[in-house]
């Protein structure tokens, strides 16, 4: 879905965000531009089994196919997570401590 998604949001600046469904979780994504360029936006994530790595995969997966410069996770409110996207080369964004981003590329 996140592929689909990605194709048919392409290069444009408007009307990008959407809910993505699947049997395991929900996530709300969108292109979004921030300080560090275009962006993979993941803004909300419902993951229906937590503990599982689901959101793990997802994410792993969603920076590997992002066609943009950076993916993008904000309101970051459970310190679990953000200290695993830590571990995992994503850092806090300046002005935003609950908003982490990790750069496309070298």
């Amino acid at each position: 879905m996140l592929a689909d998604w990605m194709r048919r949001v392409g290069d444009r600046k408007y009307m990008t965000n959407e809910w993505l469904e699947a049997d395991d979780m929900k996530v709300y994504v969108r292109r979004g531009y921030h300080q560090c360029g275009f962006c993979l936006d993941v803004a909300s994530v419902e993951v229906y089994d937590k503990g599982e790595g689901t959101f793990t995969r997802f994410l792993e997966a969603a920076h590997a196919m992002n066609p943009w410069d950076a993916t993008f996770v904000e309101c970051v409110n459970n310190e679990r997570l953000a200290a695993f996207l830590l571990r995992n080369g994503f850092r806090r964004y300046e002005g935003d401590p609950h908003s982490f981003y990790l750069k496309k590329g070298p």
